[in-house]
């Protein structure tokens, strides 16, 4: 095909061979958080050309769930896998389809945008059912544990100049009941509810006194209720790329940046104390999708970005005392086998200030 061609593929934590799912002759690359189980572990959902597909566990021919009037993003299934919920952007009017028509492509940059909307899909029928409307536009959502409620974060516009004035709001999974809990004019990301439903974590990039351009992806807690969120670990040692609440929802688990390397750590919600859970030559390819946690099978999946594996999956279970992790996947076997592969190194100095510098 003169070009890479991707499929889908499932491996056994148990071991054995890996189990190819799709076959079309195109192949299928889907974005990493498109693809995901259902509850009940039969189905996967997937996108496809902006739509999404659904794919029986063993594999075969997907089928189209969505015939959406725009391309979709950010599917997620209900805790009870009987609907689909997921982003997509408001269509083209009948006089921008006329425009596009004649090839009149004369626009004013940053002011001609659609507003995105969060919507479910429903799967035994295909039924669409839009959640939020208005002139807003949802940047990303977490249903609750219980699929009762949402976290979401509402931007003004989807344009870039507009995340910073972003909002984290929460509501019932109706889309009734809407209120922000976060207020002030800095970018803010990765909104979660706590498995009771009671607080709700994001990220910010802003100290404990709400002032930004601070360390990137600082971790805050606040009420679902409203109230004023606080840093959970003011003195951290790197910049949060990703944050989940743990099952027992007293700790939070993070995949952090520290620099060439990240780390997997559990934060204690009451006390702030933090501890290093992995160690290692290695990158977690997180917030795209290379790190999930499975409350069900009492495991998170990390993908291990290494100087000889550029991505295999391991696991690393959610409770006990910190364990290494272990290796599922073996599709680089061959690569340090085969190929020369460079040296790397991490280097490390002092500046004049005392800063290290890597």
């Amino acid at each position: 095909a003169g070009r890479p061609v991707y499929h889908m593929w499932r491996q056994t934590i148990g071991g054995g061979a890996p189990v190819q799912l799709t076959f079309s002759a195109g192949g299928d690359i889907p974005a990493p958080s498109s693809l995901r189980w259902s509850p009940d572990g039969k189905t996967l959902h997937f996108l496809r050309d902006g739509q999404i597909y659904l794919l029986a566990a063993d594999g075969g021919e997907p089928r189209a769930l969505t015939h959406h009037a725009t391309g979709i993003s950010s599917p997620s299934w209900t805790p009870d896998g009987a609907a689909i919920y997921f982003l997509a952007s408001d269509p083209r009017t009948s006089e921008e389809r006329e425009r596009d028509r004649v090839r009149d492509d004369v626009y004013a940059f940053d002011e001609v945008y659609k507003q995105r909307h969060l919507w479910k899909v429903t799967i035994a029928t295909g039924a669409e059912t839009q959640i939020t409307t208005g002139d807003l536009t949802v940047l990303d959502y977490r249903l609750s544990e219980d699929g009762t409620r949402i976290a979401l974060q509402r931007l003004p516009t989807p344009a870039f100049n507009d995340y910073y004035r972003g909002q984290v709001w929460v509501m019932d999974a109706s889309g009734e009941h809407a209120a922000a809990i976060t207020h002030g004019e800095v970018e803010k990301d990765n909104a979660t509810l706590s498995p009771d439903n009671t607080q709700v974590i994001f990220l910010a990039d802003m100290n404990a006194r709400f002032e930004p351009y601070y360390n990137l992806n600082n971790l805050f807690i606040v009420p679902a209720a409203g109230g004023t969120p606080r840093l959970v670990a003011p003195d951290f040692p790197g910049t949060i790329d990703q944050a989940e609440w743990a099952p027992d929802g007293r700790s939070i688990l993070a995949a952090v940046n520290l620099g060439v390397h990240s780390e997997i750590f559990r934060i204690d919600v009451a006390t702030g104390r933090v501890r290093q859970l992995t160690d290692g030559r290695h990158f977690i390819t997180a917030p795209a999708g290379g790190w999930q946690l499975v409350p069900g099978a009492g495991l998170m999946m990390i993908q291990f970005d290494e100087p000889e594996r550029f991505g295999d999956v391991w696991t690393l279970p959610l409770k006990g005392e910190p364990v290494a992790p272990t290796r599922i996947t073996g599709a680089y076997d061959s690569l340090a086998r085969d190929f020369a592969l460079p040296r790397q190194e991490k280097i490390e100095w002092k500046s004049t200030d005392g800063t290290t510098i890597e």
